[in-house]
């Protein structure tokens, strides 16, 4: 109802169950695990994002429909391959030795760590924890900040705070928000969200604990 009648979005714990649903219902294994965000970080931070592997002619692939604005655009097999796959204008590969993998897509510098995985199965009740951090704790990114993202073929749009961010293979701009009635027209023709009118969103100060 969220996702697909109301057209209210969602991010990766909805989006990729909702998906993982539909493939069961199609008949295709599917096995939920989780990874590590890195985003470009070297160091280890929590596993707060929830992927999908799913079997195809007796081969493992990586599906994720809830990373945001650098995520797959198709499922990409899940094996370790030095030049990777190019999805329209995006380029991604897998690297690592096993059992820990790294997703990563080229950026103008190099290729970049978008998350680490395991294939270690996780359980609903391994969600509803990282859930719960990811949409309560303090410090969390989504706590603090206002974030919409849309990958496409050929340009990322991302909303963070009061900036949108349009980004092409070469090149990224960005535009300040001035006020809720552009928030919301935005919300609309940019990233087909459905609010009622009148909706108010706080700040990010506002939000701030």
């Amino acid at each position: 109802a969220k996702l697909v009648t109301n057209k209210r979005g969602g991010y990766c714990f909805e989006q990729n169950r909702l998906f993982a649903s539909v493939l069961q219902e199609l008949g295709f294994p599917v096995t939920c695990i989780s990874a590590r965000v890195q985003m470009g970080s070297t160091e280890p931070r929590p596993r707060t994002h929830m992927l999908l592997s799913v079997e195809v002619n007796g081969a493992p692939w990586l599906t994720d429909v809830g990373f945001g604005s650098e995520g797959l655009l198709h499922p990409l097999p899940l094996a370790v391959s030095e030049n990777g796959e190019k999805q329209f204008a995006w380029q991604y590969r897998i690297t690592g030795a096993g059992p820990i993998f790294t997703l990563q897509s080229m950026h103008p510098e190099g290729w970049f760590d978008l998350y680490r995985l395991t294939l270690e199965p996780q359980f609903p009740i391994d969600y509803e924890l990282a859930n719960h951090y990811t949409s309560t704790h303090p410090e969390s990114r989504f706590v603090l900040n206002r974030i919409v993202a849309r990958p496409g073929p050929e340009q990322r749009v991302t909303l963070w705070n009061d900036t949108l961010m349009e980004q092409t293979p070469t090149s990224t701009s960005e535009t300040k928000i001035a006020s809720d009635a552009e928030l919301m027209q935005i919300l609309e023709t940019r990233f087909a969200l459905n609010f009622p009118p009148g909706t108010k969103f706080p700040t990010s100060t506002e939000r701030r604990p």
